[in-house]
């Protein structure tokens, strides 16, 4: 959960999944206020990628149940508990298992079989499996998952974090780059942004030498 009064990094506080609320703030909705420190390393796999990847497609966005062994009580608590789950197995490193519990509950939510769910725990499911792709290399799914947060709760810092790191990854610096001026914006002080800053750093250096000479 962010918190401005923390020493934590912002990195580790911007890729915490264990939190419904992932703006960073508490209400009445049902949000959850705990943090797993859960960290993601700002560069994948340690090489400067541009690769552009086809999109695979989106499951939540079917008819059908596409996990039809995973059972999930089609209520609010249901959902909690979903997404209890797919964090601790992304902790565990299960991250197929762990998108399948994400993509389950976000079918739930999209196809109306649970209502009243707050916008800001369903950004939250978002952002959440947007991790888990990012950690899977899948680029744009994360980058869309991503824009899917960010339409729901546009001030969701994690979401719009994740998103800059997919966009350097998909080699579309200039949109990573005003992703994370605008976290930065957010994220304003200096002790807690600077995995962000380090992210812009990197940034403006790969648009530099995508220039021509």
């Amino acid at each position: 959960m962010l918190r401005s009064n923390s020493g934590q990094s912002l990195e580790s506080r911007l890729n915490d999944t264990s939190d419904p609320c992932s703006d960073g703030e508490s209400n009445s909705s049902g949000c959850s206020s705990g943090n797993n420190g859960s960290l993601m390393q700002i560069t994948a796999n340690g090489q400067e990628s541009t690769q552009r990847q086809q999109p695979q497609q989106d499951t939540t966005d079917s008819v059908t149940d596409q996990f039809p062994f995973l059972n999930i009580e089609a209520n609010r608590r249901g959902l909690e508990n979903a997404l209890e789950q797919a964090n601790n197995l992304f902790s565990k490193g299960s991250l197929d298992e762990s998108v399948a519990w994400f993509s389950k509950a976000i079918w739930l939510v999209q196809r109306g079989l649970v209502s009243g769910v707050p916008v800001r725990f369903r950004a939250t499911l978002h952002a959440n499996r947007a991790l888990a792709f990012l950690k899977q290399q899948k680029w744009l799914e994360a980058k869309m998952d991503c824009s899917a947060a960010l339409a729901l709760n546009e001030g969701n810092v994690k979401a719009r974090y994740r998103r800059s790191l997919a966009f350097v990854e998909m080699g579309r610096q200039g949109e990573a780059l005003q992703d994370i001026d605008q976290v930065i914006k957010q994220t304003p002080d200096p002790t807690t942004n600077m995995e962000a800053m380090k992210l812009r750093d990197r940034i403006v250096r790969l648009q530099r030498l995508s220039q021509p000479m």
